[in-house]
């Protein structure tokens, strides 16, 4: 079993002159031509000055200037660059909102670690240790608040990790973009 291979049309199958041109070719093979897409049919036949359509499934010939296309094409570029910088714009804004977020949140953690770390300071200061039971209560309590740190260093560290992966894919993201839309020019 053969398999068939699908190539993009780089070349008109026919090139028609004039309207009459066409319209000959079309009597014949008008059940053959009303099957394919407009697309389809623009990229096999050219008529000169015409782009071959379809209104309420009726082909039609419609009168075509190569500047229009350019003007579209330059249309859909602009818009698809305007696209790529919004994309980019929201991908600074939601970097930024986050690095705002994890900057508040290990401030947060700072102000709680000495905050408890000053508790635990002024407590022992306060209180007279009188045996050993207390005092390895105590150090058991700060082993586990070093713990905690020690756990919320290593979320913030995922954190960053995670953060800096979500950037390497957007710039992956917008040089995909950026060199499709060279590609399409």
């Amino acid at each position: 079993m053969d398999i068939k291979i699908i190539e993009p049309i780089k070349n008109y199958l026919k090139e028609f002159n004039s309207i009459e041109e066409f319209n000959n070719f079309y009597s014949l093979n008008k059940d053959e031509l009303n099957q394919m897409t407009t697309h389809k049919l623009n990229k096999m036949y050219n008529v000169k000055g015409y782009r071959i359509t379809k209104i309420k499934g009726e082909l039609m010939l419609k009168k075509w200037d190569e500047n229009n296309k350019r003007d579209e094409e330059e249309l859909l570029f602009d818009k698809l660059t305007k696209n790529a910088e919004e994309i980019n714009n929201r991908f600074n804004k939601n970097t930024e909102e986050i690095n705002n977020r994890f900057n508040k949140n290990t401030e947060e953690i700072n102000d709680r670690f000495n905050k408890n770390t000053e508790e635990i300071n002024l407590n022992i200061s306060k209180i007279k240790i009188t045996t050993d039971e207390k005092l390895k209560k105590f150090q058991e309590e700060i082993n586990g608040i070093k713990n905690d740190i020690s756990n919320l260093n290593d979320e913030i560290f995922v954190i960053k990790d995670d953060i800096k992966k979500i950037k390497l894919t957007m710039n992956d993201v917008i040089n995909f973009i950026n060199n499709n839309l060279i590609k399409n020019e």
